[in-house]
């Protein structure tokens, strides 16, 4: 991927095992000037890479980040340094990691600002419940990752 700017693309779905090397820079280079939604997977993201060409995007419409393929934990103290201009929503297979996330939340005002969005695999409800109370929304987003082609 390169520089670009594309005018009219609302959705972006960048996928792969793994994604080719130059999408996170190509993707912070880029202008998007109507992009709602970006979705982005692979097994395992550069964590730094990913959190700055994040926070590099050019797409001023952009409300939802999708990340599938990062670990919560690496991901969130490095983003959570200034407050998210869109909702973060990240799926992370592996994660059982509550109460660490818990302390990170609490060290990170910008992550409680109702931005942040876990998917909902593997957490209990009594998680789901301490998680809400900080702020964070849970939501199913296997969806989101496999989208249905059918309505094309």
């Amino acid at each position: 991927m390169r520089e670009t700017r594309h005018e009219h693309l609302r959705e972006l779905y960048l996928m792969g095992n793994p994604l080719d090397a130059s999408v996170l820079p190509g993707l912070a280079a880029s202008q998007f000037p109507a992009l709602d939604k970006l979705v982005l997977r692979q097994e395992h993201f550069p964590v730094a890479d990913l959190a700055e060409s994040l926070r590099s995007l050019d797409a001023p419409r952009l409300s939802h980040v999708y990340v599938d393929g990062v670990h919560v934990l690496e991901l969130l103290p490095i983003i959570g340094t200034a407050a998210l201009p869109w909702n973060l929503c990240l799926r992370d297979s592996n994660f059982d990691e509550v109460d660490e996330l818990m302390e990170s939340l609490e060290r990170h005002d910008a992550l409680r600002s109702r931005r942040l969005r876990l998917g909902s695999d593997g957490l209990f409800d009594s998680e789901i419940a301490r998680l809400r109370d900080l702020g964070v929304t849970i939501e199913d987003m296997r969806d989101v990752f496999l989208p249905r082609y059918s309505n094309w």
